[in-house]
């Protein structure tokens, strides 16, 4: 949630990849499963034609693997079919909401910390079809944060219970515009295990 940030063996590996790489990696730890080869290469390289996309999509693969070093196999799974990052080698806010959101024992701390802003603030990409999907996880994180921040006002410091609603207000109508209006229909982030390192 928030800015980009993709924290990995005690450096940011946003800092070192493209923007397509970059997006990349966000709609694996998003998805949080495999994800078809057609789709990834669909929403990152839509003007380019079904061959060109996929090879696009090897090397952006290839970029990552070597920014990842020696976890990369552990970490990033490709077969012919689709692609996945391992959620038992890394940690997304996501996920986290979605454990909070389950009923998971939090502290307004840890609410006011992963809920630091919408999900890739500040990130776009020249793709009508990342665009759109990116619009819809922002709205589905955007509830997941409402509910975090809600079940963590009780045991809130007067201090954090101010902050906490700011945030709620945010997320609810303020600078996120549309973000918490009822879901359409499509794919929405994944549970998955829970992460030891921390993307997103």
């Amino acid at each position: 949630m928030g800015e980009v940030s993709l924290p990995w063996e005690n450096a940011d590996l946003s800092a070192d990849m493209g923007r397509k790489q970059v997006a990349l990696v966000a709609i694996l730890a998003i998805q949080a499963g495999p994800v078809p080869r057609e789709e990834l290469a669909r929403l990152l390289w839509p003007q380019s034609d079904r061959q060109a996309a996929r090879h696009n999509l090897r090397q952006a693969l290839v970029s990552i693997r070597k920014a990842l070093g020696a976890r990369a196999d552990a970490t990033l799974i490709a077969d012919p079919d689709g692609v996945v990052l391992r959620q038992d080698t890394v940690r997304t806010d996501i996920q986290r909401l979605r454990e909070i959101s389950a009923g998971a024992e939090t502290s307004a701390a840890e609410v006011l910390d992963l809920c630091r802003g919408q999900l890739l603030d500040g990130f776009s990409l020249v793709s009508p079809a990342f665009e759109e999907r990116l619009e819809l996880w922002r709205q589905q994180t955007a509830r997941l944060a409402i509910r975090a921040i809600d079940s963590a006002l009780d045991r809130a410091s007067p201090g954090q219970r101010e902050a906490l609603l700011a945030k709620r207000r945010i997320f609810t109508t303020g600078e996120l515009g549309e973000a918490a209006r009822p879901p359409r229909s499509g794919p929405s982030p994944a549970a998955a295990p829970a992460p030891k390192r921390r993307f997103v």
